[in-house]
């Protein structure tokens, strides 16, 4: 009986063999594959600890962005894309696209530390308005997901209630555009904001040629203004 027992470990163990070898191989060739095509919803990117460092996801399966461990918005709210994160896992901006019969365009953006984007390369087109460009935005020291939780909160409130809330916000989470260059329509515009986002110098040329500078108060009229043609004090 030992004698039969003894024969049938051998014949499993060299029936085995075959098996291991296949699956040892399987793991060495997983290391470097090579694919004509894949197709995928979304692909993470990870640190070797673990942490997403980019994702590439199309809209539905786009991350809603996370700040210190907190989710910002659901999945699948944003444009297919590239959205990248720093060592902690925090959002830092991303590379996105969109478009339809009513909305084209994309955006390189660059967020600030726990916060949202303060620098922005961005193309949109819609219903015959465009603009091509980069923008500048001031943004708060404080986290974004305390923004949100805050905005969240606001929206319950109605009446008076929600017009105090909304002040003590904005000087809460104050957000303030600083500068844009770019083609907005026919023009070619260098603009550029005060600490309270108001306009006061803007640079234009026209599609024509048509060149100008203006210097803006801080209600937006334009208090004088530089052309080819002349120079000239508004009233």
């Amino acid at each position: 009986m030992r004698h039969i027992e003894t024969w049938i470990t051998r014949i499993y163990i060299i029936a085995s063999i075959p098996a291991f070898a296949f699956l040892f191989s399987l793991q060495r060739k997983s290391e470097t594959e090579v694919f004509e095509v894949i197709d995928a919803k979304r692909i993470n990117i990870v640190e070797d600890s673990g942490t997403t460092a980019l994702t590439l996801s199309n809209r539905s399966r786009s991350p809603g962005g996370t700040v210190r461990g907190k989710k910002l918005r659901p999945d699948g709210t944003r444009p297919a894309g590239l959205i990248f994160h720093n060592k902690e896992g925090d959002e830092m901006g991303g590379l996105t696209f969109a478009g339809d019969k009513d909305l084209v365009g994309g955006g390189l953006t660059f967020d600030r530390h726990q916060q949202d984007q303060v620098l922005q390369f961005s193309y949109i087109e819609k219903k015959g308005h465009y603009w091509a460009g980069v923008q500048v935005t001031d943004r708060p020291e404080l986290p974004l997901d305390l923004f949100v939780e805050d905005a969240n909160a606001m929206k319950s409130l109605q009446g008076e209630e929600l017009k105090i809330a909304q002040e003590a916000f904005k000087k809460k989470y104050p957000s303030t555009p600083r500068l844009s260059l770019g083609r907005r329509n026919d023009k070619v515009i260098l603009s550029m904001q005060d600490g309270k986002g108001r306009t006061r110098l803007r640079l234009s040329v026209h599609e024509n040629g048509n060149a100008a500078m203006e210097f803006l108060d801080e209600s937006g009229n334009v208090v004088k203004e530089f052309s080819p043609e002349s120079s000239t004090v508004a009233h």
